[in-house]
């Protein structure tokens, strides 16, 4: 019988910002699927970088802002690659971006 390795989670005992400060960390691949209250959306990282994200039509930065914001629902981390390469720049600044556009929506 082949396992496939993944770690699940809520988002509410451990926020998507820390899920990925931690996988950066580790350097190795990781698929983190999301799954909201209205839509499913994914980020990847890879070789401690943020490579991709996607939520609904929303694609590269605009999705990371989104799936951030996210604090009711579910994770799943697969340790693989994935498919999708729209985030360039250090990973410590597109997170702050995306903290800050979050913050800038609450207000």
């Amino acid at each position: 019988m082949l396992f496939r390795s993944a770690v699940t989670g809520r988002l509410l005992d451990l926020p998507l910002v820390d899920l990925l400060q931690t996988l950066m960390r580790g350097a190795r691949p990781g698929r983190v699927l999301i799954l909201g209250a209205a839509e499913r959306g994914e980020v990847q990282v890879r070789d401690g970088r943020l490579v991709g994200a996607a939520h609904g039509a929303r694609q590269g930065e605009d999705a990371l802002a989104t799936l951030v914001s996210t604090r009711d629902g579910r994770f799943e981390v697969r340790f693989e690659e994935g498919p999708l390469n729209n985030l360039s720049g250090a990973p410590e600044l597109l997170l702050l971006e995306a903290l800050r556009r979050r913050d800038e929506r609450q207000v």
